[in-house]
């Protein structure tokens, strides 16, 4: 089962399995106001006949992510791929040139260095100060910053 491709805060990816047995098997219209994860919509997408959705997020950032992976995902993917090469070089040091200097033009530069930054940061936070990313960098030995399946 394909799930979220990204870590948020309060993602609700665990529990998803718990919350089926409350979920009707038909649904006409899902509506998600803290979208996050997207876990129980992915979820229900999968395991439900096909339905009409809205999905949202006051985070304009995240919801711009969302919309490159279906729009544009081709770009996306090859935006992460030179994040991860040149990530791998020296982690901290791109981590934090990314986080401090970099202001992506495009949207899906944007999405990108959303996403890059959530698979790198301490414990996948999004946490903005004065408008701008502020989450120190993770301690993760390897991560993983596109996964292609």
């Amino acid at each position: 089962m394909i799930g979220h491709f990204v870590k948020w805060a309060g993602g609700k990816h665990r529990i998803s399995h718990f919350i089926e047995k409350f979920a009707p098997q038909q649904i006409e219209r899902y509506i998600e106001p803290f979208l996050g994860t997207g876990a129980i919509f992915f979820f229900l997408a999968q395991t439900r006949p096909k339905f009409k959705a809205i999905l949202s997020d006051s985070n304009d950032e995240l919801i711009n992510l969302y919309k490159c992976v279906r729009d544009n995902v081709t770009d996306l993917i090859a935006i992460l791929g030179i994040h991860e090469q040149n990530y791998y070089q020296n982690p901290q040091k791109y981590y934090y040139h990314i986080r401090n200097f970099v202001r992506p033009s495009s949207k899906t530069e944007k999405a990108a260095r959303l996403l890059f930054l959530n698979k790198t940061c301490y414990n996948g936070l999004y946490r903005a100060k004065s408008g701008f990313f502020n989450v120190p960098h993770g301690t993760y030995d390897k991560p993983t910053i596109c996964e292609l399946r």
